[in-house]
């Protein structure tokens, strides 16, 4: 072998793979058209698949861009920011609608094409066109693949850096430019996610173990070294540019504290040390990427490369990330697909064409599945949509209101912290104070939007006694106003916003007497204990903030009940 060959550089087998392993037209049409079915498919999930927690909160973020605040500083964030800052036109070209994340999700289509565009890429450059094109097919409707790059989330922009990458890695020979190009991709990345520290170490691991396993005498070891100090030139300068954005605006410190401080937090997960064991994983693969390269191919030092690091990131991922998400496996799917279809394919020697027909009904095996997915066809972002309606509904731009993780998108938080996992712990150790009810006082919060549940224990009980649910909606929370129950054994309300508030009962008008005075209509009241004496044929009655009263929202359900 060439020293000029190793990791890429032009192959002895790279025209007899093309032509024994090209796709034949018919294959093409198959791939074609489930890929058409697949993007039609998508096309109406966006609409009906359930939105996850995670996605108004990145919403909210570009939503903070839009006006004028900065994020980390003026609102929490624990995500790096370049993926919210790229979205900012698009928000300004949505509008304030309770549909936002829906249509925010339609920038999502290009990206997923962009990563199977370049899985087909890496399939092709290591193994053939065939690979490429069913590895590409079957990675974009693996249902965990295809649901979760249709969500709104900075892991799919970071997917499609991480798999360009990958592209630049193997499809050429090892060279400084080479380097600095991976570096400034990976650079990019790194500023859309620092979990990209995960790419940059099996990056390491699979370069430093390929060379190793090489004969002697075909080591690059000087080559590898000049080409990884020009890609750690390259990873520097976008992340610069970054922290310097922030640093020239006064707010570096809650820039690294969010992006970084915050999520360095040990032992995040109780079964964190039983997971060690997934990093076995590189073990059997170092054992194949051995076999492969000892078969001398030109290509196969490019081929054990790509095993070796999809080996490495997924045992790191698995085995040693501290939170283990759909969306951290992302990355790692389309490699596996490039590595699992190449097997049956055959590699070395032509597969029977027949071999792409089996592969095209495992792609629509994906289908059926994707298409029994209740998920996929009940109506579940229909809820979000419902609540965030009301919010628009009852809260005035600029107005606070309290919810989980920034779920209202379009309206301030009177609160700092988001009750993301991470959060959620570091307020359960008393690292975070759970003083957030004085808050809601202080900034006349009437609202509280979402999932209760997520609220931390103290804020939690108090918002439970000092509001009321007028709105439920399953999966997305609830929607509770500013408000009381009629307390008979004190005679009274027990208030703890101080705003305007209106009477309503569950059997007709209210028309008892509220402090001393007939109650005629609503009336702005102070925090603290208010005396009620109930007319006798009212049924329940409740205080209630007076917009949401006004609004014909009701914290009675069509039977009278409580919601």
């Amino acid at each position: 072998m060439q020293s000029g060959t190793f990791f890429g550089g032009p192959s002895a087998d790279g025209v007899a793979v093309t032509v024994t392993h090209g796709i034949v037209r018919s294959e093409r049409w198959l791939a074609g058209m489930l890929l058409i079915a697949g993007l039609v498919l998508r096309l109406v999930i966006v609409w009906r698949f359930r939105v996850n927690s995670d996605e108004p909160q990145h919403l909210h973020v570009v939503w903070a861009w839009t006006q004028g605040l900065l994020p980390y500083r003026d609102v929490f964030d624990n995500h790096m920011p370049l993926f919210h800052m790229l979205s900012v036109p698009a928000l300004l070209a949505v509008g304030e609608r309770a549909t936002a994340v829906l249509w925010m999700r339609l920038l999502m289509l290009p990206l997923w094409g962009a990563c199977l565009g370049l899985t087909a890429l890496i399939g092709r450059a290591l193994f053939s066109s065939r690979v490429g094109v069913w590895s590409a097919v079957l990675t974009g409707l693996f249902p965990a693949f295809f649901l979760c790059s249709l969500e709104y989330r900075p892991d799919v922009l970071w997917t499609v850096l991480w798999l360009g990458a990958v592209v630049i890695a193997v499809g050429g020979p090892v060279s400084p430019a080479r380097g600095l190009a991976l570096g400034l991709v990976l650079g990019t990345a790194a500023a859309v996610s620092l979990k990209t520290t995960l790419m940059l170490v099996s990056v390491a691991i699979a370069t430093a173990t390929t060379i190793a396993l090489a004969p002697r005498g075909r080591r690059p070891w000087r080559r590898v070294l000049r080409s990884g100090l020009a890609m750690t030139a390259g990873l520097f300068v976008v992340p610069g540019f970054v922290t310097l954005y922030f640093a020239m605006h006064g707010a570096l410190r809650p820039f690294l504290y969010g992006t970084v401080w915050h999520n360095l937090l040990p032992g995040l997960q109780a079964r964190h040390g039983s997971r060690l064991v997934l990093l076995a994983v590189p073990l059997p693969a170092a054992i194949a990427a051995y076999a492969i390269i000892r078969r001398g191919s030109a290509r196969g030092p490019r081929r054990a490369f790509l095993l070796l690091l999809t080996a490495a990131y997924v045992g790191l991922a698995a085995g040693v990330w501290p939170i283990v998400t759909r969306q951290t496996m992302l990355p790692a799917i389309p490699l596996v697909f490039v590595l699992a279809t190449a097997v049956p394919l055959a590699i070395e020697r032509p597969a029977p064409h027949r071999l792409g027909y089996v592969l095209a009904l495992l792609a629509a095996g994906e289908i059926v599945v994707l298409l029994n997915r209740r998920s996929g066809h009940v109506d579940q972002a229909r809820a979000m949509t419902a609540l965030e309606t009301g919010v628009l509904r009852l809260v005035r731009p600029g107005e606070p209101v309290l919810d989980p993780k920034g779920d209202t998108v379009f309206r301030p938080r009177p609160i700092y912290w988001v009750f993301e996992s991470i959060t959620r712990v570091r307020l359960d150790r008393g690292l975070i104070a759970d003083d957030f009810s004085e808050r809601l006082v202080q900034t006349h919060t009437s609202v509280v939007a979402g999932e209760a549940l997520l609220l931390p224990p103290r804020t939690r009980a108090w918002v439970y006694r000092h509001y009321l649910c007028v709105a439920v909606h399953p999966r997305a929370g609830s929607l509770r106003v500013a408000g009381a129950r009629f307390d008979p054994t004190r005679a009274g309300f027990d208030v703890g916003i101080p705003t305007a508030y209106a009477l309503v009962a569950s059997a007709g008008a209210a028309h008892g007497v509220l402090d001393g005075q007939p109650y005629e209509g609503p009336r702005t009241l102070a925090a603290g204990f208010h005396s009620y004496r109930a007319a006798g044929d009212e049924g329940r009655v409740a205080l209630i903030w007076a917009r949401a009263a006004a609004e014909a929202f009701s914290p009675f359900d069509a039977r009278g009940n409580w919601r």
